[in-house]
């Protein structure tokens, strides 16, 4: 993996993967305002990052919000 990918989620959110201080390994996450880091997994290899990373280079992903209700109701 050479330099990571960052994968724009809208609102100010990004998917990235990189590499961590202290860390041999590249790591996926989420990028938040802030800036904040919040670490998801860790790649087994480079191979697998750089799998990752083309395969969203060659994919168009729609990020849309899902809002789900729960109704106490029906359960009575």
């Amino acid at each position: 993996m050479a330099d990571g990918f960052t994968f724009d989620l809208g609102n100010g959110i990004s998917l990235q993967a990189r590499r961590l201080p202290g860390h041999t390994k590249p790591w996926l996450g989420l990028l938040v305002p802030g800036p904040q880091f919040i670490a998801l997994a860790e790649f087994i290899s480079d191979a697998e990052a750089d799998y990752l990373t083309n395969t969203l280079k060659t994919r168009a992903i729609i990020v849309a919000p899902v809002e789900r209700t729960t109704d106490h109701d029906d359960h009575a």
